[in-house]
């Protein structure tokens, strides 16, 4: 009870192929690596019932974030829903930046026998 879970990651990822103008994959195209990080905090209230996750997910090659807001009820141990937010943030010329204007919002509901 009144526990904080929280996560950090860094994380490398390696593209074979990049095009860097037309984010494609290809067979003509140069390799990218590139280094990004993942901050995550995670509380549970109301007896572990209700749980709230902050996600971040930065990458400082292209300066582009990616914010993830999730709230999750469990009605029994089958039974639980959630809503999750999912924000993006960067130039026009990275690959989350097209996604500037276009943020998600997540409903599920999950049945576990």
């Amino acid at each position: 009870r009144g526990q904080i879970f929280t996560f950090f990651q860094p994380m490398w990822r390696h593209q074979f192929g990049y095009d860097g103008r037309m984010r494609l994959l290809g067979a003509d195209k140069r390799d990218r690596s590139e280094l990004s990080f993942i901050l995550s905090l995670e509380k549970k209230w109301l007896d572990d019932r209700l749980t709230t996750t902050a996600t971040v997910l930065y990458d400082p090659n292209e300066g582009s974030w990616i914010f993830q807001d999730t709230v999750k009820w469990i009605f029994s141990n089958y039974l639980s829903a959630q809503i999750r937010y999912t924000g993006f943030s960067g130039s026009s010329h990275d690959l989350v930046g097209m996604y500037d204007e276009w943020d998600n919002l997540g409903f599920e509901i999950k049945y576990a026998f």
